[in-house]
């Protein structure tokens, strides 16, 4: 038996990594009549080094042109916050009618979460194209699991039932005015 080269198994255990990491991010295919005409595509010209560079050039011009969906922020006025929240939303569906394509920044973790969000809220806001995207893979829901970063709130027990309920009723209020389409009639 021959002995394993440390340099082989990394190589194969960074090649499947990276592998794995790129299957997550392109689980879903977009049919071209939903894609962004915009979206950058990698072109072969012969010159590997120019072509990585320009579309690495072309892809962060791509993500600054398309920023991540806005976060709610709570400034303490839950009047302007939320009106501030709806005007960054209307700005987001506008600057992004066709379905979010994943962006590579760089930054893994925090890319993967950003196509997430925007594939997650692009899908709210669009939910024929979505189901028919979703037709197209022959699938009933995204293969990557969408959570939603703004969850409802959870009951804090501090031992004190009036502040701890009190601050519950607040907090779920807040939160309803952020989410109306949630709001039991």
């Amino acid at each position: 038996m021959q002995p394993v080269h440390f340099s082989r198994m990394l190589f194969v255990s960074v090649f499947i990594l990276v592998l794995h990491n790129v299957t997550l991010c392109q689980k879903l295919t977009i049919p071209e009549e939903y894609k962004d005409p915009t979206f950058p595509e990698y072109k072969d010209t012969g010159n590997k080094e120019a072509d990585h560079k320009n579309y690495r050039k072309a892809i962060l011009q791509y993500s600054e042109d398309h920023p991540p969906f806005p976060k709610f922020v709570n400034t303490g006025n839950p009047e302007k916050d939320q009106e501030y929240f709806e005007k960054r939303k209307a700005e987001w569906y506008k600057q992004n009618p066709y379905c979010p394509m994943y962006v590579s920044t760089g930054h893994e973790k925090q890319d993967l979460e950003n196509y997430n969000k925007a594939l997650l809220e692009w899908s709210k806001k669009n939910p024929e194209k979505y189901k028919a995207i979703l037709k197209s893979q022959h699938a009933e829901e995204l293969p990557v699991k969408l959570q939603d970063d703004d969850p409802p709130p959870k009951f804090q027990d501090t031992g004190n039932r009036e502040e701890d309920n009190r601050r519950y009723k607040a907090a779920k209020e807040e939160w309803l005015h952020r989410h109306p389409e949630k709001r039991k009639p």
